[in-house]
């Protein structure tokens, strides 16, 4: 039958009660199916049947010639591929009359008056028989078929060959009603065991640790396999009758695998470690017969009986190894007999059942799975007990021992809290430490950062007019408003100097630059506070300088502080003091400038080569002037070139044509603290004369 018919019979199933009256399913639910396996009068022929005009068998023509009494206990032939079966239908009162067959072994046609009405498989005598798996047959009757001949042509290459299963007469809808009634139990089993197995399985996940939890998950998922395979509803929806052999052999095959290996994990390997060795025996013959079956080397479906053998002595040995143990006194190992002897007793009823040493035609495996589960959860049930007894005792201690640890917590969170404020965290973070108890002596770090050093300008005359009290509360005042925009900008300060700052930055020079920026304008808004109550503005310096530096701690076992060390925070301290010198607010090496990632997005202009204390080659420095007045700002980008010019002139010991641009400048920008001081230099030069060991590159001794 066709899939889709299969599911429109599923929705004649489910709504057909909501469709009043006379429908096709309410008049054929009340009619019962009947037995065609009971009913007398059957014939067989063995053979095959000889072809007539038009390809038409000849058996298929009536007549008693040939044709023997069949009766369903008989023995079959050894020697016969073919089997011809008739009887003849009785009355069919139902709408929609079909024969319903649950389990062939073999390849069929049927017929009625000489018509084909079902095949399933190949039937010819060629040495390339296929076998199409076991499944059940829906084969529809016309309605005039009553009192006709349904004849069967059975083929297979099997020693037994025939219809073994009862032969059921009926409604279409009444066998989909039936095979649905039927699995009903094996199909929320299966699904059961399905989920507690991926739940297995999750756990292990979360506990590594728990193999247990591995090994049952996967005992579970191919348990839950193995009970959907058995079923009939399956192929309404996924008619694959070999694929669904093949995965019913597979989790057949591999659940002695790994309950062995559960079984180890709870109890151990067993007497002589045989449980276990039995698991690894399974493996193996998973390991051969599949990939011999997959080469034709052999029948997927000849591996059975070996298996069966082996699984009775497996259960033999597990038996034998839990009663041990439960003898032992192993409370646990008594409840895991109880459970695992109903397993074992529906397993060996479904093995004896299927090599035909007892009648039966239906599974029981699931259900003897469904009472293990429920002794494996007693046995976790009586452990969650005594853990949860442990646990309560524990939780009293531990609750009286976390008051404790509560008082001595919030003590540790406000002497770190203090720590952090003298060793920023940023620190510990460069040397791979979490905590300041982490640190020790001689920790180091080598890193390219760029070193900000901030000053305020004539700091020493502002404090000498100012109390003790009142220098701490202008220091603290001060350097609460520029703290917080170093630590906005992903730089943190390294230490205060009086009323300097250094301050260092890993990610980038630009957040340096930025910071410098900002804290000048955070300065003028300062500035306006100090002004409205009376005090005097401040102004202030900052220099920038990048390059390596060492990062780590210096000092002795009882004293020790964390500093950086490198000609790159000294240079950054010398530019900070040039400032002053030059009459501008920032100045940067051209280190610091060159990284810049867009440098022109900040007005700037080249002062100059000096020569630093402590440094023997010579620096090229550039003023920022991106935070100046906008007049001064405007004045300084519109004299950049001739400026700039003007300190190439003087560095080639042009005096008189640099002196000349920088009096054209200073007619229309008087106030320019680096032009006054060219102006300076020039006017000394042309006096006193060039040094002829000059090269044009200032020297300056100031710190």
């Amino acid at each position: 039958m066709k899939k889709s018919t299969l599911i429109i019979w599923m929705v004649l199933l489910f709504f057909g009660p909501m469709v009043g009256g006379n429908d096709t399913w309410s008049r054929s639910k009340d009619i019962p199916s009947v037995s065609l396996k009971a009913k007398m009068g059957w014939q067989y022929r063995w053979g095959d049947s000889p072809r007539g005009e038009g390809e038409q068998f000849t058996w298929l023509q009536g007549g008693e010639k040939g044709w023997n009494d069949f009766h369903f206990d008989q023995s079959s032939s050894l020697f016969n591929r073919f089997l011809w079966l008739r009887v003849k239908l009785p009355e069919l009162p139902w709408k929609d009359p079909s024969i319903y067959l649950p389990v062939v072994y073999h390849n069929l046609e049927a017929y009625v008056d000489g018509k084909l009405l079902y095949t399933y498989g190949r039937l010819d005598d060629s040495d390339d028989y296929k076998f199409e798996g076991f499944r059940w047959h829906i084969i529809p009757l016309p309605e005039d078929a009553q009192e006709k001949y349904i004849y069967f042509r059975i083929y297979s290459d099997l020693n037994k060959i025939g219809i073994f299963e009862n032969i059921i007469l009926g409604s279409q809808s009444n066998h989909i009603l039936s095979m649905i009634r039927l699995d009903l139990d094996r199909v929320i089993l299966a699904c059961l065991f399905i989920f507690i197995g991926f739940f297995q399985l999750v756990m292990f996940l979360s506990k590594r640790e728990q193999k247990a939890y591995l090994s049952f998950g996967w005992f579970a998922i191919c348990m839950g396999t193995y009970s959907l395979c058995w079923t009939q509803v399956k192929e309404l929806f996924f008619p694959n009758p070999i694929l669904w052999s093949h995965l019913e052999l597979g989790s057949l095959y591999l659940l002695p695998v790994f309950f062995c290996l559960f079984f180890t994990h709870i109890f151990g390997p067993g007497y002589r470690k045989i449980i276990l060795r039995l698991g690894q025996i399974h493996m193996l013959y998973v390991t051969l017969v599949f990939p011999l079956s997959a080469l034709g080397v052999i029948s997927l479906r000849s591996t059975l009986f070996p298996f069966q053998f082996f699984l009775l002595l497996d259960i033999g040995f597990v038996l034998f190894t839990v009663v041990r143990k439960a003898n032992q006194g192993d409370n646990e190992a008594k409840i895991f007999a109880a459970g695992f002897t109903f397993l074992a007793a529906f397993g060996i009823y479904d093995v004896l059942s299927s090599i035909g040493i007892i009648f039966g035609s239906y599974s029981l495996s699931h259900w003897g799975m469904a009472l293990f589960l429920l002794s494996l959860g007693f046995i976790l049930e009586k452990r969650f007990l005594v853990i949860h007894k442990l646990l309560k005792a524990y939780s009293e201690e531990l609750e009286e021992k976390n008051k404790n640890l509560l008082c001595i917590q919030q003590r540790l969170k406000k002497t770190n809290t203090s720590y952090s404020r003298f060793v920023p965290w940023e620190f510990l973070d460069y040397l791979g430490e979490e905590s300041i108890i982490d640190v020790e002596l001689g920790d180091q770090v080598q890193l390219e950062m760029t070193t900000l050093f901030s000053d305020i300008r004539s700091f020493t005359t502002l404090s000498e007019s100012m109390t003790p009290k009142e220098n701490f509360d202008f220091i603290n005042s001060y350097l609460s408003r520029v703290g917080p925009i170093i630590r906005q900008n992903h730089g943190f300060i390294d230490k205060y100097i009086g009323d300097a700052i250094m301050a260092l930055f890993a990610e980038s020079p630009e957040n340096a630059l930025r910071t410098a920026i900002e804290m000048h304008q955070e300065v003028k808004e300062y500035n306006k506070c100090r002004q409205s109550i009376g005090y005097l503005p401040i102004d202030i310096g900052v220099g920038l300088h990048t390059g390596w530096m060492m990062l780590g701690t210096v000092g002795e076992k009882k004293r020790m502080e964390g500093t950086v060390i490198s000609d790159a925070v000294n240079l950054a301290s010398r530019l900070e003091g040039l400032t002053k010198l030059y009459g501008a607010r920032i100045i940067v090496s051209e280190e610091t400038l060159n990284k810049l990632p867009q440098k022109d997005l900040y007005p700037h202009r080249f002062l100059g080569q000096v020569k630093v204390k402590g440094k023997k080659t010579s620096v090229a420095i550039f003023e920022v002037y991106a935070s100046d007045d906008r007049e001064k700002l405007e004045a300084k980008e519109k004299s950049k070139a001739l400026f700039e010019e003007g300190v190439q002139l003087y560095h080639q010991k042009n005096i008189d044509s640099a002196y000349k641009i920088f009096q054209e400048i200073h007619q229309n920008f008087s106030s320019d603290g680096a032009i006054i001081l060219y102006l300076s230099r020039c006017q000394i030069l042309q006096k006193h004369g060039i040094p002829e060991e000059w090269d044009g590159i200032e020297a300056f001794d100031i710190k």
